[in-house]
């Protein structure tokens, strides 16, 4: 879909003429949506668009986009647009009924400066065109350097970075959640800025593709073959290919084409991890992050972002949400990697060896002449930078230094956020691929000791909120650093999911495991042992399994030894009570574990299994504090020994 229309409906000068064209625009559209099959909307007379419209070409574009083709004396409506395009015409023209645009734009700007954003890069200016650059045949079959060369520079293009400023990223929420960060850690703005884009990317922006549903037989489609895209896909979202899916029910097909265009990537929002990074990287552009999009022929792609206040490169996975983690892809996915190559706006590189322990043995895999593959680099290099300032250029050397002392210095060894698996995808397509892992545990280690306080007053309570994603103890709210799982003994492939669609929050599996495990702990110290010991323990863990293959398994440990199944009491919302009598002398009743197991005997046949057992569900928009049916509660009493 062509967003040019926009652009040139700003430019109406009269307010209200454009106020009064954008609602007509959107009342023509919205008929279409409520009432599609009454031919009266399908056709508008000439005369009126004369009087309305033909004034305005951003008008003129908009009534193209909706579908409007002028056939004789009329203006006839296309049938075969979808519903689905109109409604984002709607929701792009609705929200161009701003009556001071200017003044928006000032509070955007301001936002921008708070948050280091410069309004004056003028960097296009010195991009130059590939059109007749030729890189030799060897290396151009192994790494497509001009295509991507081309998609960095369109990053570059100024009234793009403004448009995603003002009307994508929300500015104003990312400031607020930044300055709250910034009273507890000493993590630099700019670095908050970028771990804050990542998760938003992530959580609330992007959607994974995996492959499509049919809308009829709600089930999965099958991947068909590839075709060629259309004249619109190809000029307006520079794609190249599409894939086609079909039903093996009703043999119902979906297209799905792979766009390119940063513009067109905006529109959709969803892809796997070409459109991710390609997307990701535009929008760093566009917060004035110096950035890299990294290339991996063996199928992956990723960004870098600089940071000034490291002073470094930092690898950025916006798939994944992760940061600084470059090891992931050999440690964690176990891939096999033998390029990994930098393209930013003013150079490009290898950069490999970051992303590897072993650089020597990764030379004798990748099987090339490394002279040449270095000359190839430096000759492209030339080329971009051919029309660079001095200053530029050393700015650009300074950086290269850094970096080969980086690979110097650099120690390898992988870092607990490097061993993971990969996250994005369905479990199928990441098997498919050998980018998992086969186990995921975290020991955590975190013990709930019983202090002096709480063994006189005779009892501890522990409260965790999934909507707040904080722990209370005895109604005292906790310090949180990393959330759920900050106050847990032990985790087993486990994830805090945020639905924004239903608005809904909980804790379940992760999507590639058959079985999550968490736990929480709470003991005695040493010196309490001889005087104090647990006496009654009751438990509210809220669950609920969506099927019959999913299983939610509660056990109590006591101490070390004698470990307890809890059979669920659906009446009060999975309440566990339990005494401890002390009849068993090997049991000292001084530490207690509860632990909760979550699988499922389906995952094969059902790709939203992972999600069917949930922990703690609750609306996101719960705003008191009353109704805490939804939280964990461990509450343990304490008395004296005899």
């Amino acid at each position: 879909m062509d967003l040019a229309f926009l652009n040139n409906l700003r430019k109406i000068s009269d307010e209200d003429d454009r106020l009064v064209t954008i609602t007509l625009l959107i009342d023509i559209t919205s008929n279409l949506i409520s009432d599609r099959n009454n031919h009266r909307y399908h056709t508008l007379p000439i005369c009126y668009i004369r009087e309305m419209f033909q004034k305005y070409t951003g008008a003129m574009q908009c009534l193209h986009t909706i579908g409007f083709k002028q056939i004789n004396d009329d203006y006839v409506f296309d049938q075969s647009v979808s519903d689905k395009q109109l409604q984002e015409i709607v929701k792009l023209l609705e929200n161009e009924l701003d009556p001071k645009p200017i003044d928006k734009c000032e509070e955007v700007k301001c936002n921008s400066l708070d948050l280091g954003i410069s309004d004056n890069d003028r960097s296009s200016n010195s991009l130059i065109s590939f059109d007749n650059f030729h890189v030799s045949s060897h290396f151009d079959k192994l790494i497509p350097f001009v295509s991507i060369l081309k998609r960095v520079q369109s990053y570059e293009d100024i009234n793009l970075q403004h448009y995603i400023r003002s009307k994508i990223i929300p500015l104003e929420d990312f400031n607020r959640r930044i300055s709250k960060k910034m009273k507890s850690t000493d993590i630099n703005k700019r670095d908050l800025l970028l771990l804050e884009l990542l998760r938003w990317f992530k959580e609330e922006f992007f959607t994974w593709f995996d492959r499509a549903n049919c809308d009829y037989c709600k089930k999965p489609m099958d991947f068909a073959e590839y075709i060629q895209p259309t004249r619109e896909e190809r000029e307006y979202g520079d794609a190249h290919r599409v894939e086609l899916y079909r039903c093996s029910t009703c043999s119902s097909e979906y297209r799905f084409p792979r766009f390119n265009a940063p513009i067109k990537l905006l529109e959709t929002r969803s892809g796997r991890c070409g459109e991710a990074a390609n997307l990701f990287a535009c929008l760093c552009r566009s917060l004035s992050f110096l950035t890299r999009y990294i290339y991996d022929p063996s199928d992956h792609v990723w960004t870098e972002v600089y940071s000034e206040s490291e002073q470094r490169w930092l690898h950025c996975d916006s798939c994944e949400n992760l940061c600084d983690s470059p090891l992931v892809y050999e440690k964690g996915w176990k891939k096999e990697l033998t390029f990994c190559i930098a393209f930013a706006k003013d150079h490009i590189g290898d950069v490999t060896w970051r992303y590897v322990t072993n650089f020597r043995q990764i030379i004798q895999r990748r099987n090339i002449n490394e002279k040449n593959f270095a000359r190839t680099i430096h000759q492209i290099n030339r080329k971009i930078q051919s029309q660079l300032n001095q200053e530029e250029k050393i700015k650009i050397i300074s950086n290269q230094i850094k970096d080969i002392v980086s690979m110097l210095n650099e120690e390898k060894s992988a870092k607990e956020s490097e061993l993971h698996g990969r996250q994005s995808g369905s479990l199928g397509w990441k098997l498919s691929r050998g980018e998992t892992d086969q186990q995921d545990d975290v020991i955590n280690g975190y013990v709930y000791s019983i202090t002096n306080e709480e063994c006189e007053k005779g009892s501890i309570q522990i409260e965790y909120n999934s909507v707040a994603d904080k722990y209370l103890r005895n109604g005292i709210e906790e310090i949180k650093k990393d959330g759920w799982i900050d106050r847990v003994y032990s985790c087993s492939n486990i994830q805090r999911k945020i639905e924004k669609d239903w608005k809904m929050v909980y804790l379940c599996r992760e999507h590639l495991h058959t079985n999550g495990i968490l736990s929480w702990t709470i003991q005695l110290k040493p010196e309490e042992e001889k005087f104090y010991q647990f006496h009654h323990i009751s438990i509210q863990c809220p669950s609920k399994a969506f099927d019959q293959y999913t299983q939610i398994i509660c056990q109590l440990q006591i101490d070390d030894k004698q470990i307890i199944d809890l059979s669920q009491n659906l009446s009060s919302n999975s309440l566990f009570e339990y005494s401890l009598d002390n009849k068993l002398d090997s049991l000292t009743n001084i530490r207690l574990t509860f632990k909760v197991t979550l699988n499922c005997s389906n995952d094969n046949n059902d790709n939203n299994a992972w999600q069917k057992g949930q922990l703690f569900r609750q609306s996101t928009d719960q705003v008191s504090n009353a109704d805490q049916s939804h939280h964990l509660r461990i509450h343990a009493t304490i008395r004296k020994r005899n």
